[in-house]
């Protein structure tokens, strides 16, 4: 029982770890280039502008408002932050992964059935209530200053399409699947050299 609850646990703990790298990959030049979106997240991220820089920037003949500056500010420190838990999820994830040698394919199918669970979930709330639904469930939850509300003429919006936003949920989900490939290819390779 012991083991199993162990299994879970540290299952779910690189589950996350890899959703977190998937996301963190998204909120990077090459991707926003690639999919041609503006940089002014990245910007702010990487301290290459600053707010009053931005407020000043003509996007697409537009400007962005004092709430628009705000929240990229917000989804920036977000960002910054999840980094920075990633790193730490990554060097327990993998810690865990080595010294718990005799529960890694335990720990691997436990991260598939996390997987199942979590995306069954996502996927039950897409198909009922929408990219708008998800959104207005999670927005509050990492931003609960409320700055997240826009119209849908706003610049914000033009910039970060929801089509933006679905495109980057399907390439952190690919990537964490794809990785978690990876790592049962891996676990069991390691296990059968064993033998």
């Amino acid at each position: 029982m012991f083991k199993q609850l162990i299994s879970s646990l540290v299952g779910l703990l690189v589950l996350v770890t890899l959703i977190l790298m998937g996301i963190n990959i998204v909120f990077s030049y090459p991707y926003f280039e690639y999919y041609s979106i503006h940089t002014a997240t990245l910007d702010l991220l990487y301290n290459n502008v600053t707010p009053s820089e931005l407020r000043k920037l003509n996007i697409k003949g537009y400007f962005l408002t004092p709430n628009e500056i705000t929240h990229l500010g917000d989804v920036a420190s977000l960002i910054f932050n999840s980094r920075i838990v990633l790193v730490i999820l990554s060097v327990i994830s993998l810690t865990l992964l080595y010294r718990l040698k005799r529960l890694r394919i335990a720990i691997t199918l436990r991260s598939w059935l996390w997987a199942i669970f979590i995306g069954g979930a996502a996927s039950t709330a897409y198909a009922v209530g929408g990219s708008r639904m998800i959104s207005g469930f999670l927005h509050p939850i990492f931003f609960p200053q409320g700055n997240w509300v826009f119209d849908n003429f706003s610049l914000i919006r033009k910039i970060y399409g929801r089509a933006i936003i679905e495109d980057a949920s399907v390439f952190a989900l690919g990537f964490t699947i794809i990785s978690l490939i990876l790592l049962t290819i891996f676990v069991m390779w390691q296990d059968y050299k064993k033998l």
